[in-house]
């Protein structure tokens, strides 16, 4: 149970899985360098690439290295692109390990007025 989960009161609790979900979208909509005073948590802007897949590639490794190192419950077995829209329209597939199975996870990175918000499904 996740630390924030624990003051809920009993009927207002999440299920693991919605909880893992919740952790995922505050952790990879968290901007590198702002949200947090913990080194390389968040996604960075990603802004210094010019060749589109390079910043596919920078984003990947990114969302590997947040969720490995701060969303222990889920063990990252695979990620795949979906679909790659250019610019900032890019879906990912995490196939991945949460309480001893495995999991599906997808992330949608998508342009909202500048800003770009990830969509975490499960």
């Amino acid at each position: 149970m996740g630390l924030l989960n624990k003051f809920r009161k009993k009927e207002k609790r999440l299920a693991y899985e919605e909880e893992v979900t919740s952790s995922l979208s505050s952790i990879l909509n968290t901007k590198g360098g702002y949200g947090s005073w913990i080194r390389g948590f968040g996604l960075g802007t990603y802004l210094n690439n010019k060749v589109h897949e390079h910043v596919v590639g920078e984003v990947i490794k990114d969302v590997r290295f947040n969720i490995e190192s701060f969303e222990k419950r889920v063990k990252i077995v695979d990620i795949e692109i979906l679909e790659d829209g250019g610019k900032c329209n890019l879906s990912l597939k995490l196939k991945c390990q949460l309480g001893g199975t495995f999991h599906f996870f997808y992330l949608g990175f998508k342009e909202f007025e500048d800003v770009v918000k990830v969509e975490v499904e499960s």
